[in-house]
């Protein structure tokens, strides 16, 4: 083979090389650089696998702070010691797709040859935070992006497009339900600027054990699952509550409130209002007199099922959705336009002695007439 002849092949193999490692360079990091990355998204089953359905496409987490940490060599995460904070940014839609792609993070201009731990910051699960109520899912499988919060994971020499740090979140498998016993000073079933909550009330939750719809806690749903007294202006809240089943009536729950605590405070009838879903509308009386309390309808406290995202006062640690603070009791000291705490009592007596005065006031008017036709 010729001197020529080797040159050519020489060169002509440079140029593919290089037009091979440029490919390999372009689909493998955009940028020219090493990146590092993909998605904090939510995990409806808590299984860690990106299931077909909700799990893809739209099932991010935007507003998640990601910390990335460049580590020492020991493999060992030692955040703000020997592992220094390098970057941080939060999750939203990938700008460089035509499509919507939310819970989306990458970091780029990563070092090559080195280790690096990625961080689901701590702040998120603080009150108000994006991933308060949720718990890690993400090491509940084995396939490739899975793994253990927080992340390490090691850049080679070559440039690198690493898209395998994901983090999957689930809802906590619990509820919350309150939250407000009040001065219905006005009478109209909606708790209005100046108004005050009631303190010192206490407050029963029940199983609609027998799955009627019917709330009956002197009767077939007497056991009562937990109890808590109003305070801090009437708040009350039952927490770490077994969720409610979905289609599974006898999984609903139903909130009572003592009659005669209300009532030794002066309070002599309950709101107009009640008589409607009481895990949708916030600050409207849900109340309603049965016997010795005043009940809710039931209703179902299910994870994930609360749709009025707006209600106040949620519970600390529970997701919007999983914080049912919208069952509401409102009293009044007038009784105009009201209910009086008494007028539904359905004990044996009362209804024995309001049907013996019926029959007798029927037998006195039939007298009464018979006598005047007779004159």
């Amino acid at each position: 083979m010729s001197r020529k002849t080797k040159i050519t092949l020489t060169l002509a193999v440079t140029i593919v090389g290089l037009l091979v490692l440029g490919l390999v360079t372009a689909f493998a990091s955009p940028g020219g650089v090493s990146t590092l990355g993909d998605f904090v998204w939510f995990d409806e089953n808590g299984n860690g696998v990106k299931d077909e359905g909700p799990e893809w496409g739209d099932s991010g987490i935007d507003g998640v702070l990601v910390n990335l940490y460049l580590d020492d060599g020991d493999v060992v995460f030692e955040p703000g010691t020997d592992d220094a904070l390098q970057k941080s940014m939060t999750t939203g839609d990938n700008g460089g797709t035509t499509d919507v792609e939310h819970g989306w993070y990458d970091f780029t201009e990563v070092g090559d040859h080195l280790g690096w731990w990625v961080e689901i910051a701590d702040s998120n699960f603080n009150p108000g935070g994006p991933l308060e109520g949720y718990e890690y899912t993400g090491n509940n499988a084995s396939n490739v992006y899975n793994g253990v919060e927080p992340r390490y994971v090691y850049i080679p020499d070559t440039l690198t497009d690493y898209n395998d740090a994901d983090f999957a979140y689930t809802l906590k498998d619990i509820v919350a339900i309150g939250n407000l016993v009040w001065d219905d000073d006005n009478s109209n079933s909606t708790f209005d600027v100046g108004e005050t909550g009631i303190d010192g009330v206490t407050v029963m939750l029940y199983r609609d054990v027998d799955g009627d719809g019917v709330p009956e806690p002197d009767g077939d749903d007497s056991s009562a699952i937990m109890t808590t007294t109003t305070s801090g202006g009437g708040i009350y809240q039952f927490l770490n509550v077994t969720p409610s089943a979905a289609n599974d009536p006898t999984t609903n729950y139903f909130v009572a409130v003592v009659s005669s605590d209300v009532k030794n405070l002066g309070y002599l009838s309950s709101s107009p209002g009640g008589d409607q879903n009481p895990d949708s509308g916030d600050n409207i009386d849900d109340g309603i007199p049965a016997g010795s309390y005043v009940v809710s309808q039931p209703f179902a406290a299910t994870k994930g099922g609360q749709t009025d995202t707006a209600d106040t006062g949620d519970a600390t640690g529970y997701a919007d959705s999983s914080s049912y603070m919208t069952v509401d009791f409102g009293f009044t000291k007038n009784t105009a336009n009201a209910i009086t705490l008494t007028s539904m009592k359905t004990d044996a007596p009362t209804v024995q002695w309001g049907m013996s005065l019926v029959v007798f006031g029927m037998v006195g008017l039939g007298a009464f007439a018979w006598r005047r036709r007779t004159l």
